[in-house]
């Protein structure tokens, strides 16, 4: 469970491999994004400051990004190296 300093942006993993998306400030369901390549449960999600992207890692070593003003749009998918993601962090 990850949720940006402002508040506005709260992101959970689930074990489906899914990552729900809350925008805070307004009603509604969540945003449902899966990862690419992802098998299994996520391990890692993390939420800028301001809220606007969210990243997403899992066991197979891969970095998702949407950002979560067109989270339908295909992420960006990083390589993060070998063996799985196990934390995440913005700066």
């Amino acid at each position: 469970l990850c949720a940006s300093t402002d508040g506005k942006r709260v992101a959970a993993a689930t074990a489906d491999g899914a990552v729900r998306l809350w925008d805070a400030t307004a009603d509604g369901p969540p945003v449902v994004l899966r990862p690419a390549g992802t098998r299994g449960s996520v391990a890692a999600v993390a939420v800028p400051a301001d809220g606007a992207a969210v990243a997403v890692g899992g066991p197979d070593g891969l970095v998702s990004v949407w950002a979560t003003a067109t989270p339908g749009k295909e992420p960006l998918v990083l390589k993060a190296g070998v063996g799985g993601i196990l934390s995440l962090s913005y700066g």
